[in-house]
């Protein structure tokens, strides 16, 4: 039986039909992929001017991802501006100070905003002072304007369950403080100059960003956690409100109503296996040196 020319035509049209399809899905299949590779890292860039509204929970610590995505910001001419939802209780000394040279960068570029949630305390208040503008809720806790170090001395337990501590070390402030053994009075004074240093760095960058009566510092730099309506008649804060408020701020200062705004979210890194020996590391660390984990804003 054969077959006609026109069926052969038609059927060779038909395949010809669906490798174009196939080719076609393929190829919007891969732009997918790829756009939404970009968007997770947070380096998908608007064509047009846009407002970028990032997110930042949760203690403050050294984070590679956010620096290189508040530089990406700072230095994107199609952003202008940025607002921070803060929501800290502090964190770490170098997390606290990189986070705020990292958000100055932006703000020396473009309008930075913060915006307070439930709390935005001692690091994390260190890092929303490089903002233009800073709002907080009526009830949002912040100040906590100081510096903390914390450990403990079990040298007394030791001797009364028959263990004594064995300790060599290359002179006498080497690895103070240590759990294994009280603190002296030298060892004491080392300490408070440590602390004092790093508060004497908190006050500067306070200081520098904001405009603080003098009469104030007393109830500003003992450490209190204050209320955002007692950081605003200090002066640590500018407005009561929340990211409308924010939104309206930017309107005054020359941003447009209709600009658009675009989240930016900052991928955590998962912990994997692989790095079990630096987790044994820094847990060896803890129990040896438990000053580096315990001094923080």
């Amino acid at each position: 039986m054969g077959v006609s020319i026109g069926s052969f035509i038609e059927c060779k049209n038909l395949r010809r039909s669906v490798r174009f399809w196939r080719f076609f899905c393929f190829f919007v299949f891969i732009v997918f992929l790829v756009s939404y590779s970009l968007l997770l890292k947070g380096s998908f860039k608007l064509s047009r001017d846009n407002v970028v509204l990032m997110n930042i929970n949760g203690m403050i610590f050294e984070d590679t991802s956010r620096n290189e995505a508040l530089l990406e910001i700072a230095n994107d001419d199609k952003v202008k501006a940025l607002i921070v939802n803060l929501n800290s209780p502090g964190g770490t000394v170098v997390g606290g100070e990189t986070l705020y040279n990292y958000l100055k960068k932006v703000s020396e570029n473009k309008y930075l905003v913060v915006v307070m949630k439930e709390q935005a305390a001692s690091g994390a208040y260190m890092a929303a002072v490089a903002a233009n503008h800073i709002i907080a809720h009526n009830g949002t806790l912040t100040g906590s304007i100081g510096v903390l170090l914390q450990s403990f001395d079990v040298s007394d337990l030791l001797k009364k369950v028959g263990v004594k501590p064995v300790i060599i070390k290359s002179s006498k402030l080497k690895a103070v403080p240590s759990p294994l053994e009280p603190l002296d009075s030298e060892s004491e004074l080392f300490l408070s100059e440590l602390v004092g240093d790093s508060f004497d760095l908190f006050k500067e960058i306070v200081i520098s960003n904001r405009s603080l009566k003098k009469e104030n510092y007393g109830a500003i730099f003992d450490g209190r956690v204050l209320t955002g309506r007692q950081a605003l008649k200090l002066g640590l804060i500018d407005e009561i409100g929340d990211v409308e408020y924010a939104k309206e701020w930017l309107y005054s200062k020359g941003i447009d109503k209709n600009i658009s705004y675009r989240k930016v979210s900052v991928k955590k890194k998962i912990f994997n296996f692989g790095s079990l020996g630096s987790v044994s590391n820094l847990l060896l660390n803890y129990l040896a040196k438990p000053l580096y984990n315990s001094f923080t804003f």
